[in-house]
């Protein structure tokens, strides 16, 4: 138990929500106040600078008489699907804030960064009511209970997170590290994908695979998953060279015979082809399997004339990436990719040798990653028990 008394947020803190976004277009301009969305929360935790996100014109913020919140705020979504997350930002600067995100300016008795510590900790989507339809009250966050050390002993806690949450974000950079490092030699071996300058043999990708498909939703949509089973790939488990597990959905034996056309096998790329994830693709993990997809998955099955890393990393390529997105927003009514577009991308066909002395590369790195995916977890347990001893008084 921690030795402070709690008081209401509301007693020590302002809370409320951002201001309706401007729909026209020429509500933005390059100079302004950077307008935060709840999309733009994943980007900020990644590092995005908010500087460099849209920003509304000062007149037009004027005209609309929207809230600019002060540096310091802490903000985190508070309706729809981006409730659910649990992502926490401070303001760095000042900055308009939009109306699914709630905002909490601190009072003199209260640290912004031991607030935002402490939501981290207390994740705000536990405030939730119900999960079906994930909201969550601006009343509620009022009235939730927040333990109140004295100020200094507020800061001294946030500095010890923040310098252990640094070396975390480090460990986060040496993956991204990787990545380019795998994507500037795959440049280097076979250049760009799209540009072909060094001139290799080229043909369809269908011509180069013994399947391109996609799957379907099974009957009963979400009420059909199981606790386990068969697993059923969906468009939220595909990112880019990253298999996403803590989503992964299950079915039955009668449903998953409904996608036998779909089966996943070892090696098989995996390319979201509609919606906001569009293009995203990686390896199906052994692991998953057997498993099947829905419709907003492909697989891409190589015939032995590519390598599937091979394929991958071109997939994944800047060239071919920006490729595949302009296919996307060429659709009539929404961002998709169609089997036939898939079969008629023209790839690089470069030497097998070339190939598996790539996959050699990709296993290296595989390697490296997996190396320090184990020291990352082992600081991510550091920071956890850091945490609960830091919001239990035990500092």
């Amino acid at each position: 138990m921690s030795r402070w008394h709690t008081v209401k947020l509301a007693e020590i803190a302002k809370v409320s929500s951002g201001d309706g976004a401007p729909q026209e277009e020429d509500a933005f301009a390059d100079i302004g106040k950077p307008f935060i969305r709840a999309g733009s929360l994943s980007a900020l935790l990644g590092g995005a600078l908010e500087s460099n996100l849209e920003k509304v014109r000062p007149e037009e913020a004027s005209k609309r008489r929207m809230t600019e919140f002060p540096a310091g705020t802490i903000v985190f979504a508070k309706s729809g699907m981006s409730s659910t997350k649990g992502i926490v930002h401070q303001l760095r600067q000042p900055a308009l804030v939009v109306n699914h995100l709630a905002a909490i300016e601190c009072g003199d008795l209260l640290e912004s960064s031991f607030l935002r510590r402490w939501f981290e900790w207390n994740s705000p989507s536990r405030l939730i009511s119900n999960p079906a339809y994930p909201s969550i009250k601006i009343s509620t966050i009022r009235n939730t209970d927040i333990p109140l050390p004295p100020l200094p002993e507020q800061k001294r806690i946030a500095k010890i997170l923040d310098a252990a949450d640094a070396l975390r974000a480090k460990r986060r950079e040496s993956f991204a590290q990787l990545d380019t490092l795998l994507q500037s030699i795959f440049l280097e071996m076979f250049g760009d994908p799209v540009e072909n300058p060094k001139g290799w043999s080229t043909a369809q990708l269908g011509e180069l695979t013994t399947k391109i498909g996609s799957g379907a939703t099974p009957r009963g949509g979400q009420e059909s998953y199981k606790a386990s089973g068969i697993s059923l790939i969906r468009s939220l488990n595909v990112h880019d060279d990253n298999f996403r597990w803590r989503d992964l959905a299950f079915i039955d034996e009668e449903q998953a015979e409904r996608l036998d056309n779909v089966t996943v096998e070892a090696q098989d790329v995996l390319l979201n082809i509609t919606g906001a994830s569009v293009a995203r693709c990686c390896l199906a993990p052994l692991e998953a399997l057997p498993a099947r997809v829905n419709q907003h998955v492909a697989i891409i099955r190589p015939t032995s004339a590519l390598s599937s890393k091979y394929v991958l990393a071109l997939m994944l390529s800047p060239s071919m990436k920006r490729h595949l997105l302009r296919i996307a927003e060429s659709g009539a009514t929404r961002q998709a990719i169609t089997k036939k577009q898939i079969e008629d991308l023209q790839v690089l066909v470069p030497p097998q040798r070339l190939q598996a002395k790539f996959d050699a590369v990709v296993d290296g790195v595989a390697h490296q990653r997996w190396l320090r995916i184990q020291k990352f977890t082992q600081l991510d347990g550091l920071f956890s028990s850091l945490q609960h001893r830091a919001f239990a008084g035990q500092l």
